[in-house]
Parts: C-alpha cells; structure tokens; sequence
C-alpha cells in the first residue's frame, strides 16, 4: 500500500515532469498555452489507457 508522503512525492514528481514537458513544447507552439496543454492532456490520458497492455499474447 502506497502511504500518503509517497504518493504526494510521486504527483510531485509528475507534476515537475509535466512541467518541464511543457516547458519544451511551449517553445515551439509559442503562445498557444491552452493548446500546449490540452495536447499534453490527452496524450497522457491515451497513454494511461493503454498501460495495462491490450488484447493479445504477451
């Protein structure tokens, strides 16, 4: 069981690691922040689906 410090280390981290993401994108899609971060959104959520593998061997 993941305690409460842990957890708020990891969402810490993730959201230290989404911020130098956007960060980067930002300087190429220069003033689109809603843009930048509604993409980076979705990516994540898609992503997210996925991780627990799809049908098929593994």
């Amino acid at each position: 069981m993941v305690t409460t410090d842990e957890m708020n280390q990891q969402l810490d981290e993730f959201r230290a690691g989404f911020e130098r993401l956007r960060t980067e994108v930002a300087k190429v899609i220069v003033e689109q922040d809603e843009i930048v971060i509604g993409t980076l959104n979705r990516t994540h959520r898609g992503r997210a689906r996925f991780a627990g593998g799809g049908p098929g061997p593994r």
